[in-house]
């Protein structure tokens, strides 16, 4: 009954159908976790912890998300979506209009029992402030039932969207009816059932506003298109070969030939080659040995007045580096973020994190500690 590729699926539908921006770049990081009598293999993990990683692109109606090496892009008002196999350029093309998540765990499970009934038991949004950002939160639960097995699951999508960004375009995501607007920051998807439960998150850790290049959202034509899609249908409407070349000139490069690459391009003030050359490594999982180059691309965008870009650099760095320097680099810089922005709380916090860093010198253990004293004050 709890199949874990079906809710891989459902992962993977509310990835895709993530809103629009008009030039948005976000790298999102994620974690799931499984408890209860049902234990998932090392592939269904694989492949989670490949969908729950990943870069998202927006641009007025286009949508694409890379994850390892594939592409899934929705472009402008098409009705249908397409999974591209980018090793192989293999594609298939899925009806997507207008998708409701409920109707969509409905359907999905409808496979595993005909008779599955489907029942809303909340359904709200709030306007809140979330890491800087003015933004929608959706939540909402429902409750499946299994009469054949004399069973159900529960399921409860918590969802952030920023909407601070000016010229957001249409979304094909609502929730029960209601339509999704603004850039994906956050998202929790907990499943309960009496045999099995699942918590899926995801975050994001950087986000960019320079502009992204048309071809990211190309597609050839011998893509397949439906002529009247159905609201709702995960029944391949095409399927075949992309004649078009592959659009990441970096696809080659790997965590060590790259990052050599992307400090060369630094070194030449190829700031925006650089941020590209490491996203690429990035969507694919090979960043960990990019944290100096994180933290140059944030150095950099501080030198240009794009706080919030640095933002997202220092963050990767953070996450991804196992360097001291790195990381010390990274906390302080961060601190002074959230300290420029009256996020106290926050900038504690990452002094904190050099203070309990084993390898951080005594010197810059010192600075941590006096600024943590300066910032109660402030209080």
């Amino acid at each position: 009954m709890h199949k874990i590729p079906v809710i891989a699926v459902i992962i993977l539908l509310v990835l895709v159908c993530q809103p629009t921006h008009a030039d948005v770049t976000v790298t999102m990081r994620g974690s799931f976790a499984v408890n209860g009598d049902i234990k998932p293999s090392q592939t269904t993990v694989d492949r989670m912890n490949l969908l729950l990683n990943s870069t998202q692109y927006y641009r007025g109606e286009s949508e694409r998300i890379d994850f390892g090496n594939y592409s899934v892009i929705a472009r402008d008002n098409r009705p249908a979506a397409i999974l591209i196999d980018l090793s192989t350029r293999r594609y298939r093309a899925f009806n997507i209009n207008s998708i409701n998540i409920a109707s969509a765990v409905k359907q999905l499970l409808t496979k595993v029992d005909p008779d599955v009934s489907l029942s809303i038991v909340s359904n709200r949004m709030t306007t809140i402030k979330f890491d800087g950002h003015r933004c929608h939160r959706y939540i909402t639960q429902f409750t499946v039932s299994f009469p054949s097995q004399a069973t159900g699951a529960g399921y409860t999508f918590d969802e952030i969207y920023a909407i601070d960004f000016p010229g957001i375009g249409r979304t094909r995501q609502s929730l029960n009816g209601s339509k999704v607007r603004g850039v994906y920051l956050r998202g929790t998807m907990l499943t309960t059932s009496p045999y099995f439960g699942m918590t899926v998150q995801t975050q994001a850790v950087g986000i960019s506003t320079q502009a992204i290049a048309a071809e990211t959202f190309g597609l050839s034509d011998d893509y397949t298109k439906s002529n009247k899609p159905s609201s709702l249908s995960f029944d391949s409407v095409g399927k075949g070969v992309m004649s078009a070349k592959p659009t990441d000139p970096y696809i080659n490069l790997n965590q060590f030939t790259g990052a050599d690459k992307a400090q060369k391009l630094i070194t030449a003030g190829k700031f925006d080659d650089a941020g590209d050359l490491v996203r690429s490594l990035a969507k694919r999982n090979l960043n960990g040995k990019l944290g100096p180059i994180y933290n140059l691309l944030g150095d950099h965008s501080i030198s240009m007045n794009k706080r919030d870009e640095a933002w997202g650099w220092y963050s990767l760095a953070v996450t991804t580096s196992d360097e001291p320097a790195d990381l010390i680099h990274a906390h302080f810089a961060l601190a002074d973020y959230y300290t420029a922005n009256r996020d106290i709380d926050h900038a504690t916090k990452q002094l904190q994190a050099i203070l309990d860093l084993p390898t951080a010198t005594q010197t810059d253990k010192d600075k941590a500690a006096d600024l943590m004293k300066s910032l109660t004050l402030t209080r």
